[in-house]
Parts: C-alpha cells; sequence; structure tokens
C-alpha cells in the first residue's frame, strides 16, 4: 500500500492461533491510481496479539496496529467485521469506537464472514 493512497478500508476478525492466544488479523483494501489504470489492492498487515475482548481494546489494537504498520488512519474509510456484538454493536462495539474518531469509517459487514461460518457448519454435520 502506498502511504500516499487517498483512502482505505480495514478488514479484522479475531482468531484464536494453536496457542490458544487471542489475535486480530489486520488487512487493509484499498484503490491505488486513478481512472483506467486504478487498481484494487488488498494486503494482509499482521497479527496483533490480545489479552481483552472488549470493544475498547479490540479498537485500539486496530488502530495500534495500523499505526505500527505506518498506515495513516485518518484516511481510513470503510471497516468490516464479523457481526460479533464487541466489533458491530452500535454503543460499544469496535466499529462504533473507531466510527467516533474517524466519521469516514462507514461499517459495513463482511460477507465472506458469512460464507465461512457456512462452510464450517456444512462440515461439522
Amino acid at each position: 500500500m502506498n502511504k500516499n493512497d487517498l483512502c482505505f478500508s480495514e478488514l479484522s476478525d479475531e482468531i484464536t492461533n494453536v496457542s490458544v492466544k487471542e489475535q486480530i488479523t489486520l488487512c487493509v483494501r484499498f484503490v491505488n491510481g486513478t481512472g483506467e489504470n486504478a487498481k484494487l489492492g488488498e494486503f494482509f498487515l499482521k497479527y496483533v496479539q490480545v489479552h481483552n475482548l472488549t470493544g475498547e481494546n479490540l479498537a485500539s489494537a486496530i488502530l495500534e496496529g495500523l499505526n505500527s504498520c505506518g498506515i495513516d488512519c485518518s484516511k481510513i474509510y470503510g471497516q468490516g467485521y464479523d457481526e460479533a456484538s464487541n466489533m458491530s454493536e452500535k454503543f460499544k462495539g469496535v466499529q462504533t469506537i473507531i466510527r467516533n474518531k474517524y466519521p469516514r469509517a462507514l461499517y459495513v459487514h463482511c460477507a465472506a464472514h458469512t460464507l465461512n461460518l457456512a462452510v464450517s457448519s456444512s462440515y461439522e454435520q
């Protein structure tokens, strides 16, 4: 991701690794270039270990993780998470906390999470 890109969306999900430690995955999506030369880019940035799954703690971990990668959070225009209440809740969820700091950061439920859950459920039966 070019640090001069005009805007980006942040995608995150909570996971438990093989050591039974909770982590957040950080990914960004952005448009690089303009007009016919514009290309959509998506990068996995890093895993961030978390010790508390409250919306406030997860939002802080996401923003600190983005900053540690040299990303200017004032250019965040979108955020995507699953429907877990600590991520999507209107009052104390990650999306609300980040949007209060960066009002242009619109929340969109990540459809890939729904597909993943459906596929995972089909193998359990």
